[in-house]
């Protein structure tokens, strides 16, 4: 490919200078300090701003304004002539959260006290805003909406023809690979393509080049992304700028912004940016088993320099899959894990004060054990005692008969919940198990991502109807329609009942048990058999999820709130739903109305069960797009 200003002479420097990447302006200390993944990224958006001048920029995605204002500090202290615009909703997403009107006041104060001499705020979409700019008006576009391929990939297509002949396009969140985020997708496919640069830190910054007459700056930036040694120590003199910011939020905890508004930010991004505070050392060791060694031996100083440096490219998790689902848990805390078998989570030997509760006995889980093939001899002598005896769906009578009402900190669970037949009772039952702010953690497969891939997610009909049929077991149409649209992914040799979101679609095929399946269903029908028959009763996406939590909380059904949803991570998902104060006490479980809420509560509701409902078509329709790479 033959760059537009590929004639240009320009200086290149030698391949250990930094300097001709920095300015004054890049040391600068930003002035606004929300908790955001983009603090890191400041010292580059002042020299960005310093080195391209922009005449136009338009930031899509503002949020609390960490990247915005960033901008508009620079513009001002360099008293540039530049109109800055930005463009949001201001009622959040499935990736920045959910939030209320206090955001965008926050946001809409700052901007009228400092810089609304040349800057504006647009409250609308994306796409609303599209005619308010003319075609090659905008020198630096920021894309950092909705982080889903199509959505990303929709901003940059609608808004290329808006930029100029100097245009600069940035995105945010290009080294995130989690929670079904595209962005890196769509940053590997434009940069093919695009004269460009990536910053790891931060979640990763990524810039283009668009325009023919991008300053020659820029145009050194772009040259060095293919002189790794180069472009190494820009990025690790930017990500050590970037990291001293992070030290100075932690410090002085931001006194500009109120903490309610604050609070709502406190996602998985955050999470992830606020190593200082958050980072686990432990758990990052033990996810990472090959950094451990290499710390023990003194190759690394320590887990977090190694995701600082590396690891944060690498793309490798925080946490192991336990670590994950235990996110929330500590080993001091009293707990119940439901259905551990032959693999615990928070077994007492390793120091947790659990409880395990199963169906059968630990004699009987050992004799299942031996009689399976696939289960090693070590692995059951993992099975450990069994506290509780008695199905999840009667966790809430049983338990609180035995131990008292709200006398536990968590239950979790793996794979469990998608099996109970009445759905809601367990979650109720574990309402009466937990203290207030004590947790639900589970993991939980992604139908997408299972023998479940031609079933469609569970809609809250299906589960009221379980909830006043008193449902003690699957029904046969459940059983039923496991079985006949069951499927396998054929991946080389082997037949996988389980598998990773990206995986080909070519070779996921339902299996031919249609009329094994009827047979059976007529058998059992004609005998009146009451056997018990295992299925998985339900089936989810991870949006799917939410919503049904989100409905039977706004019903007054249950008592708890969606914490966080993470994922998927290879064939499953994982859920912390926090025991919220009781709903009950306003009005009985089930008999809530509209008229015991008050207008925000329910306009609130219906924003966000419309984005859920249209996240989980979204999500329903990624099945068919999967192609190998």
């Amino acid at each position: 490919m033959i760059l537009p200003w590929s004639n240009r002479k320009v200086r290149t420097g030698e391949d250990d200078d930094a300097f001709g990447f920095l300015s004054e302006a890049s040391t600068w200390v930003p002035d606004w300090l929300p908790v955001s993944a983009w603090i890191e990224h400041a010292p580059f958006a002042f020299w960005l701003i310093d080195t391209l001048k922009p005449g136009v920029l338009v930031e899509l995605g503002t949020h609390m304004g960490c990247s915005f204002f960033s901008f508009c500090q620079a513009i001002a202290q360099l008293k540039l002539p530049t109109r800055a615009y930005a463009v949001d909703t201001w009622k959040g997403d499935e990736h920045s959260g959910f939030y209320g009107k206090e955001v965008f006041q926050a946001v809409h104060e700052h901007n009228a006290r400092r810089y609304s001499g040349f800057s504006q705020l647009l409250r609308s979409s994306f796409d609303e805003a599209l005619p308010y700019f003319e075609d090659g008006s905008v020198d630096l576009l920021h894309i950092d909406g909705r982080h889903f391929y199509e959505d990303v990939k929709h901003d940059f297509d609608s808004w290329y023809p808006k930029s100029s002949e100097r245009g600069v396009i940035v995105f945010h969140d290009t080294n995130v690979r989690e929670r079904s985020f595209g962005v890196f997708r769509f940053w590997d496919e434009l940069s093919q393509h695009h004269p460009h640069f990536q910053f790891f830190h931060g979640c990763g910054l990524g810039i283009i080049g668009v325009g023919k007459k991008v300053p020659a700056g820029l145009v050194e930036l772009f040259e060095a992304e293919n002189r790794p040694k180069k472009a190494n120590l820009i990025r690790h003199v930017y990500s050590r700028l970037g990291n001293n910011l992070n030290d100075r939020l932690q410090k002085q905890k931001s006194d500009r912004i109120p903490q309610r508004v604050v609070e709502p930010m406190l996602s998985e991004d955050a999470s992830r940016s606020n190593l200082i505070e958050r980072f686990d050392e432990d758990a990052y060791l033990e996810a990472n088993k090959d950094v451990a060694e290499a710390v023990k031996a003194g190759r690394e100083s320590s887990g977090r320099n190694h995701y600082e440096t590396l690891g944060r490219h690498e793309g490798r998790p925080l946490r192991s899959r336990a670590g994950e689902i235990l996110k929330y848990v500590s080993k001091e805390m009293r707990g119940i894990e439901i259905g551990p078998y032959f693999n615990p989570l928070a077994s007492r030997n390793r120091g947790y004060n659990c409880l395990s509760m199963d169906v059968f006995t630990a004699d009987q889980l050992r004799g299942i054990a031996e009689s399976d093939v696939n289960i090693s001899r070590d692995e059951i002598t993992n099975i450990g005692d069994v506290d509780i005896i008695g199905s999840a769906s009667e966790i809430g009578e049983i338990v609180c008969a035995k131990y008292g009402q709200g006398t536990f900190d968590y239950v979790v669970s793996s794979h469990n919940f998608e099996h109970l037949p009445d759905p809601i009772r367990f979650l109720q039952g574990c309402a009466r198990v937990l203290k207030v702010n004590g947790y639900l953690s589970m993991a939980v497969p992604d139908l997408r991502c299972c023998f479940d891939y031609f079933r469609w997610p569970t809609i809250l009909t299906e589960w009221m109807e379980a909830f006043f049929e008193h449902r003690a077991k699957p029904t046969l149409s459940q059983v039923f329609t496991q079985n006949a649209f069951h499927c396998r992914a054929h991946i080389g040799s082997d037949n996988k009942h389980s598998f990773n979101l990206d995986t080909d679609r070519a070779v996921i095929e339902p299996q031919r048990t249609l009329l094994e399946a009827y047979r059976q269903w007529k058998s059992h029908q004609q005998t009146s058999n009451e056997a018990y028959q295992d299925a998985h009763c339900s089936t989810f996406t991870p949006a799917s999820f939410q919503l049904l939590i989100l409905e039977l909380q706004f019903l007054g059904l249950i008592e708890f709130t969606c914490e966080e949803v993470r994922g998927p991570v290879g064939n499953e998902f994982y859920v912390h739903l926090r025991r919220s104060q009781s709903i009950s006490a306003r009005n009985d479980p089930g008999n809530n109305s509209e008229r015991d809420l008050s207008a925000n509560d329910i306009e609130g509701f219906y924003e966000q069960r419309t984005l859920l409902l249209r996240r989980v078509i979204e999500e329903v329709a990624l099945k068919s797009s999967h192609r190998n790479q």
